[in-house]
């Protein structure tokens, strides 16, 4: 599961240094990609990454 985390970190940090509608599209290809390839793992991880970050706003 850490691996996908970093996979969805790094994703994430591309989209938002993106400048521009292609950059921003091709991220959300990958994305969708990677949360094709095994849903309920990505559904997980990416669950476990938001909770991490509420504990850190709190």
């Amino acid at each position: 599961m850490n691996e996908l985390k970093a996979k969805i970190k790094s994703l994430a940090k591309r989209n938002r240094l993106a400048t521009t509608d292609e950059e921003r599209a091709a991220v959300a290809a990958e994305m969708s990609t990677l949360r094709s390839e095994n849903e309920q793992a990505f559904t997980e991880a990416l669950e476990a990454l938001m909770a991490h970050i509420i504990l850190l706003c709190f």
